[in-house]
């Protein structure tokens, strides 16, 4: 009796082992595939172009009525480039400084995303960076990203797959309210450029902030056979739930294409102002 509790407790803790190890194991995957934190001032070991480089950020803030900040890298003690922002109604203390080596499967470049928020989470810097060559370059940033949403199109890197990145942002349509979308972007001949379809016309993932990527029609809405044309794919009743999973820009105007449950499917005319009250789905939120 005395060796089989003896066996049973050395299996115990054999299995409570493999079970710390395991978890060791997964917190370190979730941490390269976030990537881990840099901090500004700081020297880190960065796998640059296939070999362990020294990369060195440090950083300055200035102003008064007008909160300035700048970013200088540097690569084996040598300045690569700056990253520079300001916000005039924000202070230089209220900054909050994110830069983070993406996980990229790539001996060509070193791509970083980098982010400073200040306040009222108002976006200083937001965008991706690439170090090759021996210099900073950006690739992706807020401005550039096509988009319905007027305002600022803030974004973080939700995950990376193989060369893909995958970005989140928050938009507001006007027809569908406030929403995050996840759009899948590629390296191609040293941009950052969608992975399907183009700049201003590609698949996208849209879910509510709450959670949820269904939409229910609180009326009549019509859905279009292409983007921008006039012929009627489609109708929506009340009642009929519909995902959003590509978006296009024609001729000033977003269209965002629809899939509903029971088959019905077309592109729907982004408004120019909050469809508000008179709202086209039931879960539309509008902000500000």
């Amino acid at each position: 009796m005395g060796k089989e509790m003896l066996k049973r407790k050395w299996k115990t803790y054999a299995v409570c082992f493999l079970l710390v190890l395991a978890g060791l194991w997964l917190s370190g995957r979730e941490a390269q595939a976030a990537g881990a934190q840099m901090r500004p001032g700081q020297t880190y070991t960065v796998k640059v172009e296939g070999k362990n480089r020294s990369v060195k950020v440090t950083e300055s803030r200035w102003g008064y009525s007008t909160a300035n900040i700048a970013l200088y890298f540097y690569l084996d003690g040598d300045y690569i480039g700056t990253v520079s922002g300001q916000d005039e109604f924000s202070s230089t203390d209220l900054f909050y400084t994110e830069i983070r080596k993406i996980p990229w499967k790539s001996r060509k470049t070193t791509l970083f995303y980098i982010s400073v928020v200040g306040m009222d989470e108002a976006s200083v810097i937001n965008g991706i960076y690439e170090i090759r060559s021996g210099r900073l370059k950006k690739l992706l940033d807020e401005k550039k990203i096509a988009s319905p949403s007027k305002r600022q199109n803030r974004f973080q890197v939700n995950k990376v797959s193989g060369k893909q990145v995958e970005i989140r942002c928050s938009w507001m349509a006007n027809a569908i309210g406030c929403v995050d979308a996840n759009v899948r972007y590629r390296y191609r001949k040293g941009k950052l450029v969608p992975s399907e379809g183009s700049k201003t016309c590609y698949p996208v993932s849209i879910t509510r902030p709450g959670g949820g990527s269904t939409f229910t029609a609180a009326r009549e809405v019509r859905l279009y056979k292409s983007a921008g044309g006039q012929e009627v794919s489609s109708v929506l009743y009340r009642g009929d739930c519909v995902k959003f999973v590509k978006c296009c820009k024609r001729k000033g105007r977003w269209y965002l294409y629809a899939k509903s449950s029971n088959g019905k499917r077309g592109w729907l005319k982004n408004t120019n102002e909050p469809a508000y009250p008179n709202r086209l789905f039931e879960e539309v939120i509008f902000a500000g």
